[in-house]
Order: C-alpha cells, then sequence, then structure tokens
C-alpha cells in the first residue's frame, strides 16, 4: 500500500509442496499465489512477489519508488533480490526486526484489521456451511471479502499517517520509547537456607517430663564448596533501519555468505 491508499494486489501462500491456480480462483483481482514447506514467505517467493509489485507500480531506473519493508531475513539475506531491485529502480529500506508495534506500522496498520476481518468471515462461512472445516479450496473467495474490506484508503494512510512516515514527522515517537534494555547477569540458582524445628522427643527416648524443641538452621553444604554460577550473557548485536540496494550492503552481505560457505567445523577425532 502506499500513501494514497492504493494497493498492488497480494500473493497467497500455501503450504503444500505444488501450486496449483484453483486456489487463487475466487481471490482478490490479480492476486499471485506460491507454496513453501511451512507456509510462510521465502527469499525465492519474495522475489517472485517483488517482480509482480515491479510490474503493477511500473519501477524504474526513471521512476524510482522507495519501498518500506520488514527485517525479515527473506527481504535483507537475497543477493538476487538486491540486483533486481538496483537494477528496477526500487529503493528499499528496511526496519529493525522483532522490534515492538511502534517499528511495525504494517502490522497495525493493515494487518490488525485483515485479521479481525479475517476472523469475522471464518465465523460467519461456518455458521453458512454447519459441519463443514474450512479447506484451502475455500481460502480465496473468504480471502477475498476480508482483503476488500481491510484494503482501504483510510487504513493505508492512517498507517503513514499515525507513524511519521508521510507527512514526515520524525519526532513522533519520543525518544524515551527508545531506552536501552540493560542485559544483566542471571543466577541459575540460588537454594534458599532450609530452617526447620524438629521435635526430639519423636526421634530419640528422653527423661521423662525432658521434651525441647531446637531450631536447626541448615544450610546446603555444597554451596559452602562450590559457587553460585552465573551466566553473563553475550552482548546481543543490535539492528537499525537501513537502506539495503546500496554497494556497501551488497558487498558486505556477499562476504558474509561467502565466509559462511567456507565454514568447516572442527571434528575432535578419537
Amino acid at each position: 500500500m502506499n500513501v494514497t491508499g492504493l494497493f498492488v494486489s497480494p500473493m497467497m501462500t500455501f503450504k503444500r509442496k505444488r501450486m496449483k491456480l484453483e486456489l487463487i480462483n475466487h481471490a482478490p483481482f490479480g492476486t499471485i499465489g506460491g507454496c513453501s514447506k511451512n507456509g510462510w514467505i521465502t527469499t525465492d517467493l519474495f522475489i517472485e512477489y517483488i517482480k509482480h509489485f515491479t510490474k503493477y507500480t511500473r519501477a524504474s531506473i526513471e521512476n524510482k519508488i522507495l519501498l518500506i519493508l520488514d527485517g525479515h531475513k527473506a527481504h535483507t539475506k537475497n543477493i538476487n533480490l538486491l540486483d533486481f531491485s538496483k537494477g528496477n529502480g526500487l529503493v528499499i529500506i528496511i526496519l529493525p526486526p522483532h522490534t515492538s508495534h511502534k517499528l511495525q506500522p504494517l502490522d497495525q496498520s493493515f494487518f490488525k484489521p485483515l485479521k479481525t476481518f479475517y476472523n469475522i468471515e471464518c465465523g460467519s462461512w461456518l455458521r453458512e456451511h454447519p459441519g463443514r472445516k474450512i479447506t484451502a479450496d475455500q481460502l480465496g473467495g473468504i480471502f477475498s471479502k476480508t482483503y476488500n474490506k481491510a484494503a482501504s484508503v483510510e487504513i493505508a494512510c492512517s498507517g503513514f499517517r499515525a507513524y511519521g512516515i508521510y507527512p514526515f514527522f520524525p519526532d513522533i515517537i519520543p525518544d524515551t520509547e527508545f531506552n536501552e534494555v540493560k542485559r544483566s547477569n542471571v543466577i541459575l540458582h540460588k537454594p534458599n537456607k532450609i530452617k526447620s524445628q524438629v521435635n526430639l522427643s519423636t526421634l530419640l527416648p528422653l527423661p521423662s517430663g525432658s521434651s525441647e524443641n531446637i531450631d536447626f538452621d541448615i544450610t546446603p553444604c555444597f554451596t559452602n564448596i562450590v559457587p553460585i554460577p552465573k551466566i553473563i550473557l553475550p552482548p546481543k548485536k543490535g539492528e537499525k533501519s537501513q537502506k539495503i540496494t546500496t554497494s556497501h550492503y551488497r558487498k558486505s552481505l556477499f562476504e558474509s555468505s561467502e565466509k559462511s560457505k567456507n565454514y568447516k567445523p572442527f571434528v575432535k577425532g578419537f
């Protein structure tokens, strides 16, 4: 979606080995389909969608388009994607992955109402077809009704506006929302002192009339010998928003992929 409320037809991904066009017969107009092992987006599927996106937006070197994506590895760790995007006028900026809703505008502005409408449509279908289950063959029609409700001009424009993307307002999220999270040492386990009360009259024969209660303060002896271990968490490498359609990013990604290819794990002999 863009700042004027226009949408490019989506891609539906299915958890299966082979794609059949019947699955998207009743999907929104222009929808393309794909499949993967777990039903999630992959680098190959994303390149296929980017080509679909480029076709409909008519992006080119002379007509460049800014594309803002989340930092999912399917979007960022693909050299073929970078080469295609750069050659077709796509300028891609990624948002930090695994962050709060403050940095996930698409999730909050579009996918949240999309999920709500989808649940409503599924409930309606089940009531109209008692005793039946929703299968992949019905998903296209259900998703079409859902998408047509969520893909509105109001939802698109409010998403860009609420997060300060357009109109551009960099201070819409205060600095206090970005306080650094400190990673402290974690103690695995610290046994507490065991304090018990033992009545000796129940354990040893005592003279008549002499019964006393003695408090024992018991500390596990191993803690006096071996100190409680602590785990020092390694510093987590932070990720940030960045433009990935640059020569510098491509070079670093290429070097990283080559390094992983040449890595040989050390195997200790017997």
